[in-house]
């Protein structure tokens, strides 16, 4: 679902409800991860946008109904980036 760093360690969510811990920074995170439909919404998190329900005005809802904040510098290009998403998405389905 996605990942946020606290105290020097990156924990993982998943979508069975578990979290795992790793010692990395995010920016490696990213890397690791490469892009796609990973996306930086927050200086402590990265989120999955094929697992965001609904952009709000701060944050960004999570299919598990948590809600991850949105960062406040670059907050409009956060949320233009998961609406180009989700039209890109939208439109493979059709």
């Amino acid at each position: 679902l996605y990942a946020e760093v606290w105290d020097k360690a990156v924990s993982f969510h998943t979508t069975d409800g578990k979290t795992y811990k790793a010692y990395m920074t995010l920016d490696e995170v990213e890397r690791e991860l490469g892009g796609g439909s990973f996306l930086r919404c927050h200086r402590s998190c990265v989120v999955n946008m094929n697992h965001v329900t609904e952009i709000l005005e701060d944050d960004l809802l999570m299919r598990n109904g948590e809600k991850i904040p949105l960062r406040k510098n670059g907050r409009r290009e956060t949320k233009a980036a998961i609406n180009d998403f989700f039209s890109r998405r939208l439109f493979e389905v059709v």
